[in-house]
């Protein structure tokens, strides 16, 4: 008996798991990156625009992701103002993904939870005082409202400017499908909340009533793995820190010893 190949599906481009190759190498893994969804522009900059145009009014900064990050620089860039204009705001992220997009605009004071959830994110967040309890929360149109929920029992006034919106990938069932016709997908590892909804929502597109059931699942994080439970998918593997590298880690480990076998 030997080893056979695992492939492996990744909810993202090709060009963000850079950092997964090392980790899950092609003498034994075929990588496959399919975006579920797709990230836009909104419409309307009117309300951003107000929001960013009187960033002095601010005390807190929240970044709970990577395209959170990119799409207010590049709204600030629009109005004129640098990424430094935000400095001044005590920054919170919600992981290591999220800080390493701050540090290329040169934003490197940040305040980070030891665990990468929301919950241990508002942690950081003392009870309010009256002169420091304005928070600008930059967000996706589909972006949940837990986090702005919990600073508010805090005391904290939550302003949140929708500054992109998250789609599905229109072309995600037919790449399922095409991916499936070169040969069984053995794990699918989920990113997010979105992009298990995502693939749910291609699946019913694709007359599938459900992912491969031979396929492992691997969810990022606890939200992640919330939302796979609740179609009733269930999930093998979750990283204990929450980060795409940590995720090949685990699935690298969880084949070794449990190895797909053929012979």
């Amino acid at each position: 008996m030997v080893n056979s190949r695992v492939k492996v599906l990744f909810s993202r481009k090709e060009e963000q798991l850079v950092e997964v190759y090392s980790l899950l190498p092609c003498t034994r893994f075929d990588l496959v990156g399919v975006p579920a969804i797709t990230i836009e522009q909104v419409e309307d900059y009117y309300g951003v625009d107000q929001v960013f145009s009187n960033l002095n009014s601010y005390d807190h900064l929240v970044f709970t992701s990577q395209y959170a990050v990119t799409n207010t620089m590049m709204h600030l860039g629009r109005l004129g103002l640098s990424p430094l204009a935000l400095q001044h705001l005590t920054t919170y992220c919600v992981g290591p993904m999220v800080s390493e997009q701050l540090k290329k605009f040169n934003l490197t004071n940040q305040l980070m939870p030891r665990e990468y959830t929301i919950a241990a994110l508002t942690e950081l967040f003392p009870l309010a005082k009256r002169n420091k309890s304005s928070v600008l929360f930059p967000v996706g149109k589909s972006t949940l409202g837990i986090l702005e929920k919990n600073l508010t029992r805090k005391g904290y006034h939550v302003v949140t400017p929708i500054v992109y919106k998250a789609e599905y990938n229109k072309r995600l069932a037919i790449t399922i499908g095409e991916i499936e016709q070169q040969g069984p997908i053995d794990c699918i590892a989920f990113t997010s909340p979105a992009s298990v909804a995502a693939f749910a929502n291609a699946l019913k597109d694709y007359n599938k009533p459900s992912v491969d059931y031979r396929a492992v699942m691997c969810a990022i994080g606890p939200r992640t793995h919330k939302a796979c439970t609740d179609l009733g998918w269930t999930v093998q593997i979750v990283p204990r820190e929450y980060t795409v590298q940590n995720m090949a880690r685990a699935i690298a480990r969880y084949f070794q010893i449990n190895p797909k076998l053929h012979g």
